[in-house]
C-alpha cells in the first residue's frame, strides 16, 4: 500500500498497512544480513555495537519528549515504563547497562563506548533527527513513531538465533538485552499501537501516521548505511584525505584514548595474548580470531605494557632501554593510538 492515503481505513486496514512497513525494517539490510549470516568480521561487529549505543542513550531522551508534551497522566504513567526498561530501576540494571555488556562481550571498552568515539557522523545525525522529531510533534506523532517495536522481537530472535552459531568469540552474558527487549517490545507497541489507531482516524490523518513510520524506517537504515560505508566498504568520512577519525567528538576522545595525559595506563584487551613467537623469530599478538606478528618496535613498546604502568613510565622505561633513540613519547604514543583502534589495548 502507498504511503499516502486518500480514503479513510477501517481500523482494522489501517493496522495492517502499518504492519505492512515490515518489509521495510532494517532487519532486510545487507549489514544485518551478513550479521545473520555469519559474514561480519569482528570490527564490523564491534562498529555496529560501538554506533548503535548511540541510538540506545537517545531512547529514553525520545521518551522523556514524548512524556513531557503529554497532557494525559494516565498515557504518562505507563509510558514511564519504557524510560525505566532503558535507565534501569531496584533490581533491574537497565536495557542501556545490558548494552554495555553486549559491548564488553564483543571486545569494545565501557570507555571507549560511553565516550563514543565511535559514532559516524551518519549515526549521529540521524539519531538527533529523531529526538529532535518526538521533542517538536505531538505526543500522538511521536508515538506513532515508535512503531517499529511492530519488528523488533523477529530482529532480536534472530540475533539470538545466529549469533551464537557464527561468532562463538562473544561473551554468552552479552546477548542479556536482546532477551530482555523480547518482551519489552511485544508489550511496549501494544500501547503505542493503541494510541496511533485511536489518534489517527482520518484519511489525512492515516496518511500522516504511514509517512511518520516510514521516517522512523528510514532513521534506522540510515544508519546501517552509514556503518556499511565504514565498515563494509572501508570508505569513512574523510577517507579521501585522511586514515583518520576526524569528525566531531572523534578528537575529543582520540585525545582521551592515549591522551595527552600521560597517566592513561595500557592493557591488553581481553581475549589477546602478547608473547614471543620463536617460530616467527618475534613477538605476536594471539586472538580467537588469528594472530599479529609485530614488528621489532611494536614489540618492544607491547613488551612494557603490564596493566600497572602509565604511558608516561613506559616511555621512560624505554628511552633508558634505548638512549640512542632520543625522546619517545611522540612515537610511543602514535602506535598505542594505532594499537587502541585495532582493539589491542584499552588504556584506563
Amino acid at each position: 500500500m502507498n504511503a499516502i492515503v486518500n480514503t479513510t481505513l477501517s481500523r482494522a486496514n489501517f493496522e495492517q498497512a502499518l504492519r505492512n512497513k515490515g518489509r521495510l525494517y532494517h532487519i532486510h539490510h545487507p549489514y544485518h544480513q551478513a550479521m545473520y549470516g555469519g559474514q561480519c568480521s569482528p570490527e564490523q561487529i564491534r562498529g555496529w555495537v560501538a554506533n548503535r549505543y548511540y541510538y540506545q542513550v537517545m531512547i529514553p531522551r525520545k521518551d522523556a519528549a514524548i512524556m513531557a508534551n503529554c497532557p494525559d497522566a494516565s498515557v504518562r504513567k505507563q509510558w514511564l515504563q519504557r524510560i525505566l526498561d532503558h535507565d534501569g530501576h531496584d533490581s533491574d540494571v537497565g536495557g542501556i547497562e545490558a548494552w554495555l555488556c553486549l559491548a564488553e562481550a564483543v571486545g569494545l571498552t565501557r570507555e571507549e563506548v560511553t565516550d563514543q568515539r565511535h559514532v559516524l557522523p551518519g549515526v549521529r545525525f540521524a539519531v538527533d533527527a529523531y529526538l529532535n522529531f518526538a521533542r517538536r510533534a505531538t505526543w500522538q506523532e511521536a508515538a506513532c513513531s515508535s512503531l517499529t517495536e511492530l519488528f523488533a522481537p523477529e530482529i532480536h530472535q534472530s540475533r539470538l538465533d545466529s549469533w551464537p552459531q557464527h561468532y562463538p568469540w562473544i561473551d554468552e552474558a552479552g546477548y542479556s538485552y536482546f532477551r530482555k527487549r523480547l518482551s519489552e517490545a511485544r508489550r511496549d507497541v501494544e500501547h503505542g499501537l493503541a494510541i496511533t489507531l485511536e489518534y489517527f482516524t482520518s484519511a489525512a490523518g492515516q496518511a500522516r501516521a504511514l509517512e511518520i513510520l516510514q521516517f522512523k524506517l528510514d532513521i534506522l537504515w540510515s544508519l546501517l548505511d552509514a556503518l556499511t560505508m565504514a565498515y563494509s566498504h572501508k570508505t569513512p568520512p574523510f577517507h579521501t584525505v585522511t586514515d583518520q577519525q576526524v569528525w566531531h567528538r572523534a578528537v575529543m576522545a582520540d585525545s582521551a584514548a592515549v591522551g595527552e595525559t600521560a597517566g592513561n595506563i595500557p592493557r591488553f584487551r581481553r581475549g589477546f595474548r602478547f608473547q614471543w613467537e620463536p617460530v616467527q623469530n618475534g613477538y605476536v599478538l594471539l586472538y580467537p580470531e588469528g594472530m599479529v606478528k609485530l614488528n621489532e618496535s611494536a614489540g618492544a613498546i607491547l613488551r612494557e605494557v603490564d596493566g600497572q604502568r602509565c604511558v608516561q613510565d613506559i616511555v621512560s622505561a624505554l628511552e633508558q632501554a634505548f638512549p640512542e633513540a632520543g625522546p619517545l613519547a611522540g612515537d610511543v604514543n602514535e602506535f598505542l593510538q594505532h594499537a587502541c583502534e585495532q582493539h589491542w589495548i584499552e588504556l584506563l
